[in-house]
């Protein structure tokens, strides 16, 4: 049995039952045989439902579905090493949160393949199809899951000792060059289809003292980030009762915690949405953070935060374009966060 799976047929009855057996959910008996059920490959992964039969003395709590997520050669290795790396340690220290139970993550450094393994949730939960947003009880469950996941590691002393690193000097000074570098090649991709004064605002972002991202210098106020919190990252009790839980901890990092916030809400949703639930949630969102032990964030620094890390998201689509994603990923997404910007007037927070 190879250390990292790179397919589901690999996995044997031997190996989940020693896994099983490791993290303490088969103290008896064993694993008689594992049936992969709906594979399928997805853009960088590939995944199986399992079910799994024991033995008749094994544990009636022992898992009989599970999921396994192999990374595709296709993904990068530092996400594959990511997502490991957060089940590893991050999740290993943040029990009783809203996160699916992984029983194992191996990372090959030689081949920068993974493979995770966890709880089959498909029975007890479920999500919409993309595009179309969860229902508003469902969003915010989302925003107070990751209010928890935010106050648990909010200025924690270990973050960048062995919880994710802290961005140094160097590295803003090199996101910098590369924002400027892929915002003139942007520029030139889409022509007149981009207002001047666009641009103009993307300069003087670039110019300024680019506070949202200076702030990733220093351990204060910053939290365990996501990464990647767009609505359909989430999974949703089928019968109303729980939280959402988080998954998908690939570009998971230390950051700033309303950079979560501005990314599912303001570059996912056009304003009609935003204006009648925006607000509502981010009021939720902080309760939540004052309720599991943050109390020096107020909802003024709150809402400011929100509004100042919309300036970020302002180049989410620049990246995806200089990715190599097609127009199809980010041009909407382009418009919505526009829109975004404006509506909140977050221009005044430019030079701040």
């Amino acid at each position: 049995m190879p250390q990292t799976l790179t397919s589901a047929e690999q996995l044997t009855h031997e190996w989940l039952t020693a896994v099983l057996r490791r993290e303490g959910c088969l103290e008896q008996g064993e694993v008689l045989a594992v049936h992969a059920a709906r594979a399928r490959t997805l853009l960088v992964s590939s995944v199986a439902r399992l079910e799994v039969v024991y033995s008749a003395d094994a544990p009636v709590a022992a898992p009989t579905r599970l999921f396994l997520k192999i990374s595709t050669p296709d993904l990068q290795a530092r996400f594959s090493r990511k997502e490991v790396e957060f089940y590893d340690t991050v999740a290993r220290e943040s029990r009783g949160l809203p996160l699916v139970r992984c029983y194992d993550a191996t990372f090959s450094e030689e081949s920068g393949a993974s493979h995770v393994l966890l709880d089959d949730l498909t029975e007890t939960h479920t999500q919409t199809q993309a595009p179309l947003p969860p229902s508003e009880r469902d969003c915010e469950k989302a925003v107070e899951s990751l209010a928890l996941l935010h106050a648990r590691w909010w200025e924690h002393e270990r973050l960048g000792l062995g919880i994710g690193t802290l961005t140094t000097e160097a590295e803003f000074e090199e996101t910098k060059a590369l924002l400027q570098k892929h915002l003139v090649g942007f520029a030139d991709f889409l022509g007149d289809r981009w207002p001047a004064e666009r641009r103009e605002t993307y300069e003087r972002v670039l110019a300024g003292p680019m506070t949202p991202w200076r702030r990733m210098l220093r351990r204060e106020g910053l939290t365990v980030s996501h990464g990647d919190a767009h609505w359909w990252n989430f999974l949703f009790p089928r019968d109303g009762v729980g939280p959402a839980v988080i998954f998908d901890w690939h570009l998971w990092h230390v950051d700033a915690p309303l950079k979560d916030l501005a990314y599912m809400i303001a570059l996912n949703w056009y304003p009609s949405r935003r204006a009648r639930l925006e607000r509502g949630l981010l009021r939720r969102y902080h309760a939540k953070l004052r309720e599991a032990g943050v109390a020096n964030y107020g909802w003024d620094a709150c809402w400011h935060d929100y509004r100042r890390q919309i300036i970020r998201e302002l180049f989410v689509p620049v990246w995806q374009w200089s990715s190599g994603m097609s127009p199809a990923n980010w041009w909407a997404s382009l418009e919505k966060i526009w829109l975004a910007f404006e509506d909140l007037n977050c221009a005044e927070l430019v030079d701040d």
